[in-house]
């Protein structure tokens, strides 16, 4: 996805007999398709979501060449992510701009809303880097207690992690979520890695 090491996962459809190989893919498009070496063993410090809200990369579309006996089982076009950073490399091969990639909203604390949104760290599966796992939050949640559970507002985050080490909605990675049960009710809600056993010495419970 960017020069931070954040990299996006997804599944996808077989390509033989399309006339577009791996080795386009890759090339074009900035695939990295297994057996090739993911991405987080390339650099310790490079995080691989999947699934993910936001960002989504854009997406290309080229017509296949498909004939002969597979010609019937072969769509005649086909519409695929690509890496921001091949955007150029993509249009020079033929292939044809058809969506545009999806970014963060960000809802900081001074909107009129209830919600904002909120940040916790989640930290390269072997490295030290962080990126940040993003949510909507009840503003009263993170006045109360988003020092405890290490929530950072977007306004707290720097320009470049707001523009290239955060994401929301992966299905992996997700942060462990905190819960407090309270005179009021229960507190529910995502937490920082680092700030776990601060958390469990407060009562909270963790899970995830």
């Amino acid at each position: 996805m960017n020069s931070a090491g954040l990299y996006y996962g997804f599944k996808s459809r077989e390509f033989t007999g399309t006339g577009i190989s791996d080795a386009d893919l890759s090339s074009q498009l900035g695939w990295i398709i297994p057996p090739s070496t993911i991405p987080e063993f390339l650099d310790p410090n490079a995080l691989l979501i999947i699934r993910a809200n936001a960002p989504k990369p854009p997406r290309f579309s080229k017509k296949t060449t498909a004939s002969g006996e597979v010609a019937g089982t072969i769509p005649n076009s086909v519409t695929l992510f690509c890496s921001p950073e091949k955007v150029a490399t993509a249009r020079a091969s033929g292939w044809s701009f058809a969506k545009n990639g999806i970014g963060i909203k960000f809802v900081g604390e001074t909107s009129s809303t209830r919600q904002m949104s909120c940040f916790v760290k989640v930290t390269a599966t072997i490295g030290t880097a962080d990126f940040f796992y993003g949510f909507s939050c009840d503003k009263s949640t993170f006045n109360n207690y988003g020092t405890i559970l290490g929530l950072q507002s977007p306004q707290q985050l720097t320009a470049e992690q707001r523009e290239k080490r955060c994401f929301t909605g992966a299905s992996s990675p997700k942060p462990k979520q905190a819960t407090l049960k309270t005179a009021n009710g229960e507190i529910s809600t995502f937490c920082s890695e680092d700030k776990i056993y601060d958390l469990i010495a407060a009562g909270w419970a963790i899970r995830g």
